[in-house]
């Protein structure tokens, strides 16, 4: 192990002004002493969710620090496929825009279609800079492991590449990083935040156009935060409504609950009414003009509630109201949660939704 190139990446790591919170710190510290203690086989195809667990921090804490590490060169990023039923690696990438939509899985005779949230994964190698190891017998090894890991119930599953597409850092850090421009990639459930200003023709009738730029870049200045610092990813802005998607339904809600209490003001000093929105369910992944998209029911679902939305209060759909964590952290922050039936457009019959009112 090449220790003194080891020791000036991570020195420039943790000069990184990103990095400055005494958590980063501390999960910088264990993962170098974790590659300092580990051997080439401990060190290749690393499981995030699993050392999380050794170091007691949080899987998506782990996952976004170990993402800066790859950025700096200390590890590589394998995006690997892996059979459901048998958890055999079918295929591995080194870029999002290799992967191809369906690969076959030799020892189960089955084709696996290639779901971002459930059969793609996200593992990490050490940078051969850094240790040079024997990839092709290395690759043997971890099958054999994955499979009788599977056998057992033993098998801790590796972060997906959803859970990587959902944080900011992953596209700040990877701008270049986009599936190919002729793939269209499935996901069985992706959460999403539709956000939106309430009477925004009002502001439009109201001000001059430097006057609702203004509010428009605070309002979007706002929801951007919000959800950065919940772990979720703006991917569509039209003017003064945006959607995020988020790994957990959880995460969402938080980010609305955020938004919600750092709302923006009109140029009279009014509080902007912010209009929120959340959903999740299957969704597919694309890319289009050289940017990652995401299209589908459940985006057109999250945006239906936004707009039956009129401010001071969250619009969630069935699906959330049945996550157990997702209504935990809802009853924690307010104990008013109204149900209703609708019509939404777009949907048959009346749909189940509820209203989280905002304190």
């Amino acid at each position: 192990m090449k220790l003194e190139l080891l020791e000036k990446l991570i020195t420039s790591l943790k000069d990184s002004p990103e990095l400055t919170d005494k958590k980063d710190r501390m999960i910088i510290d264990k993962i170098e002493k974790f590659i300092l203690q580990s051997g080439a086989k401990q060190l290749y195809k690393i499981n995030a969710n699993e050392l999380s667990q050794t170091f007691n921090v949080s899987a998506k804490e782990l996952l976004r620090i170990m993402l800066y590490f790859s950025a700096q060169g200390i590890f590589n990023i394998s995006y690997d496929i892996q059979c459901p039923d048998c958890k055999l690696i079918t295929s591995e990438y080194n870029s999002l825009s290799e992967i191809i939509q369906e690969t076959h899985c030799p020892q189960c005779g089955i084709d696996v279609d290639v779901d971002f949230g459930k059969s793609a994964f996200i593992t990490f190698v050490i940078n051969d800079k850094i240790l040079s190891m024997d990839m092709g017998e290395m690759f043997a090894e971890k099958n054999s492991e994955l499979v009788a890991s599977r056998r057992t119930g033993n098998l801790i599953d590796y972060p997906t590449v959803l859970q990587a597409l959902s944080l900011w850092e992953y596209h700040e850090l990877y701008p270049s990083e986009i599936i190919s421009s002729t793939g269209v990639f499935p996901i069985e459930n992706l959460t999403v935040l539709s956000v939106r200003i309430n009477a925004f023709e009002s502001i439009l009738l109201k001000n001059d156009d430097m006057t609702i730029l203004e509010i428009l870049r605070e309002f979007q200045n706002e929801v951007s935060e919000a959800v950065k610092l919940n772990s979720g990813k703006m991917v569509k802005v039209f003017c003064s409504h945006i959607i995020a998607i988020f790994h957990s339904p959880k995460d969402a809600v938080k980010a609305a609950f955020t938004l919600n209490n750092s709302v923006p003001k009109t140029n009279e000093k009014k509080p902007l009414l912010i209009c929120t929105g959340i959903h999740n369910g299957p969704a597919l992944c694309y890319s289009i003009g050289g940017n990652m998209d995401f299209f589908g029911k459940t985006i057109h679902y999250a945006d239906q509630l936004s707009h039956i939305c009129e401010g001071r209060h969250i619009t969630i759909s069935e699906t959330i109201r049945n996550d157990e964590e997702c209504i935990a952290e809802i009853m924690n922050i307010t104990h008013k949660l109204k149900h209703a039936k609708i019509e939404l457009e777009g949907c048959s019959g009346l749909q189940d939704i509820y209203l989280a009112e905002i304190h």
